[in-house]
């Protein structure tokens, strides 16, 4: 999860633009929030591939953090290579105590596969030992449609999960949010012929995605929950510019949330 360094001048340059970059994190927030800002936001590392990335956090790889909303995103960069231990440090340092409160990890469909899941998590878990801390995990998966949804008014789909999560609990919880899907979906529809987004994943997830996720979460769940704790899934179509960060914030009025 290395971020690409756009110095040219070798590794020094790269560690004295990682330290600016997180230097200027520290001062923003004290600024904005007083010296008393690490127990007032909440500092989430966005991780995937850059193409997911900037699907959910569009200006995010550029930027490198964002803030607003009391939430801080950090760009993570892909978990397909070696963790970059010295960033990785000098998150540390911003807040000693808790380093991080969560990990995002953005990916497409195309990713939801047992192998790549598994890659994934042992990235994730060096990244813990890096940080000394594990921070929980957050998967969301960026969905698409065949035609333009830009005037639809765009939620989040998902769940956040109990700390003790189980394949049948999530698999309660994700059916849990069909009714919503359905209702909200044809208020869309009704709204705009084109806004058929809702009703449309609705239909996929009840279908084939529930029990998907499922399969696909089993081994997590019951095999390094206690190294990797992950606590949510969600689903959503590429974010305008204009509500990141606050995306990151809040799953919308379309979640279920299980008892931590």
């Amino acid at each position: 999860m290395t971020p690409q360094c756009s110095r040219p001048a070798g590794e020094g340059a790269c560690t004295q633009e990682r330290d600016i970059s997180l230097s200027s994190i520290k001062k923003h927030l004290r600024r904005r929030y007083n010296l008393f800002w690490r127990s007032q936001v909440r500092l989430l590392l966005v991780c995937g591939e850059p193409e997911h990335i900037a699907a959910i956090a569009p200006g995010l790889a550029e930027k490198q953090w964002f803030e607003g909303h009391r939430t801080v995103l950090i760009y993570g960069g892909s978990l397909s290579s070696a963790p970059d231990t010295g960033r990785l440090a000098a998150l540390r340092k911003l807040r000693r105590s808790r380093p991080l409160d969560g990990i995002v990890l953005a990916l497409d469909e195309r990713q939801t596969t047992a192998g790549t899941l598994d890659n994934h998590l042992r990235t994730l878990e060096q990244v813990g030992e890096a940080l000394r801390w594990q921070p929980p995990v957050y998967l969301w998966q960026v969905t698409d449609s065949d035609w333009s949804q830009d005037a639809r008014v765009t939620q989040t789909v998902g769940a956040l999960f109990p700390a003790r999560a189980t394949p049948t609990g999530v698999e309660r919880q994700l059916r849990a949010i069909l009714p919503s899907l359905r209702e909200r979906g044809m208020q869309q529809l009704c709204a705009g012929p084109s806004h058929d987004f809702l009703l449309r994943f609705g239909r996929q997830l009840e279908k084939q995605g529930i029990s998907h996720w499922k399969t696909l979460l089993t081994p997590w769940l019951t095999e390094h929950l206690k190294r990797v704790p992950l606590r949510g899934l969600m689903f959503g179509r590429r974010w305008p510019l204009r509500i990141v960060p606050r995306a990151m914030n809040t799953a919308g009025p379309l979640r279920r949330s299980g008892r931590a």
